[in-house]
C-alpha cells in the first residue's frame, strides 16, 4: 500500500523550478487519509515558505469528513507553501474549498488543466 501512496506525491521540474505535484485523482476513500498523511510527512521536512504545490482532486472519493480532515492538515502547512493550485475542482468540491478557503494564507489557484497550473506555479515569485 505504501508504494501506491507515494505514487501519488511526486517532486516535478518545470522550469527549474521545483514542484510538489500530490495527485489525489481517482484516489479511493480508503486510501485518503493515508495518502493525507504521506503527503504531510513530506512536506514537514521542507523548508517553510518553498514548496510550489500543485494538489490534482480530479474524481478522487472521498466522505464529507475527509473533507474537513483535509482542511486541518493544509492549515498545519500553510507555513511550508510558497503558492499552491488546485485542479478537478468541479460541483461540490469546488463549493467545499470556496468555505474553507478562508484558512488558506498564500496565494492560491485553481485551474481546469494540469499545463495551466505548473506554469503558473513555476512562474510565481
Amino acid at each position: 500500500m505504501k508504494e501506491l501512496i507515494l505514487r501519488r506525491i511526486t517532486f516535478l521540474d518545470v522550469n527549474s523550478k521545483k514542484i510538489l505535484f500530490f495527485d489525489l485523482s481517482s484516489c479511493p476513500a480508503e486510501e485518503f487519509k493515508k495518502s493525507i498523511e504521506e503527503f504531510y510527512d513530506i512536506i514537514q521536512k521542507q523548508e517553510k515558505n518553498s514548496i510550489r504545490l500543485l494538489i490534482d482532486l480530479t474524481d478522487m472519493d472521498y466522505i464529507p469528513t475527509d473533507v474537513i480532515y483535509i482542511n486541518e492538515r493544509m492549515k498545519q502547512v500553510n507555513s511550508f507553501l510558497k503558492c499552491q493550485a488546485y485542479i478537478g475542482l468541479k460541483g461540490l468540491k469546488k463549493i467545499l474549498w470556496h468555505i474553507f478557503k478562508k484558512n488558506v494564507t498564500i496565494e492560491t489557484k485553481i485551474f481546469e488543466k494540469k499545463d495551466c497550473a505548473l506554469k503558473w506555479l513555476a512562474g510565481y515569485l
